[in-house]
């Protein structure tokens, strides 16, 4: 799962100045952390926090493994100064429309981890956190597999010792 996380950052991180994104991370509650005393590295907007909420994996026979892992990525966009009616600030929804469909262009689709799927957005929701942040949520699926090292345990026949007289 840290592998699949892993890769999500460093295409992110890659991609910061492109998309103009100021912080990316993995998700550990950051966002819940403002409302209260929780240390924490601030925050800052426009923010991409990223999580890799489960894997449901099945045997595949042998010691391999294959699993669907849910990753969960989070948008941050502070509103503070942003839009009302009559503002000269409308504009600034159609900015936020433009980040979020850039995120997801760029993680729709994309391959995680050597030999495995790629990410196939299966929901996405928009919401409104405290302190005037809009999130768009995105949840995205990927197939993974995973084959353990090392060789198959067998059993040993059974081994007759016969004392030397």
């Amino acid at each position: 799962m840290e592998n699949i996380l892993h890769d999500i950052l460093k295409t992110l991180e890659a991609n910061a100045a492109l998309l103009g994104l100021s912080y990316i991370d993995e998700d550990f509650g950051q966002l819940e952390s403002l409302d209260n005393e929780t240390d924490c590295y601030p925050l800052t907007f426009p923010a991409v926090l990223v999580s890799v909420d489960n894997v449901v994996w099945e045997n595949t026979g042998q010691r391999n493994q294959t699993g669907n892992a849910t990753i969960t990525v989070r948008l941050l966009v502070d509103c503070y100064d942003d839009t009302h009616a009559g503002s000269t600030t409308i504009e600034d929804v159609l900015r936020r429309c433009a980040l979020n469909r850039g995120l997801t262009d760029l993680l729709h689709g994309l391959r995680v981890c050597e030999n495995n799927g790629m990410l196939t957005r299966v929901s996405s929701r928009t919401y409104n956190a405290p302190h005037l942040i809009k999130v768009y949520e995105s949840v995205y699926s990927c197939v993974v597999w995973e084959k353990f090292g090392g060789s198959q345990t067998t059993a040993l026949q059974n081994i007759r010792i016969t004392p030397v007289s």
